[in-house]
């Protein structure tokens, strides 16, 4: 079931999944994974939990919370892409 997600902040695009496993790492919308999705991530944790309708399209380690290992996991995610 795909998640429902919105833009961040300062971002006209909403996240996308360009994996399809449902977890959203191309967090600032521009269709490929970069460090730039790694970034944005990491100074956007709390509003992702605040804002974003299902924050669990983020939860990259599937621990149940956004937490620093997320973007660890991110970082890798996008190193291996």
């Amino acid at each position: 079931i795909p998640h429902h997600v919105i833009p961040l902040p300062s971002h006209t695009n909403a996240p996308t999944d360009p994996d399809g496993d449902n977890l959203y790492e191309d967090t600032n919308g521009n269709g490929y994974l970069d460090f730039d999705d790694v970034v944005e991530f990491y100074y956007n944790m709390a509003w992702i939990e605040q804002n974003e309708p299902d924050p669990r399209a983020f939860d990259y380690n599937g621990n149940g919370y956004l937490d620093f290992d997320d973007v660890v996991v991110l970082y890798y995610e996008i190193l291996e892409s």
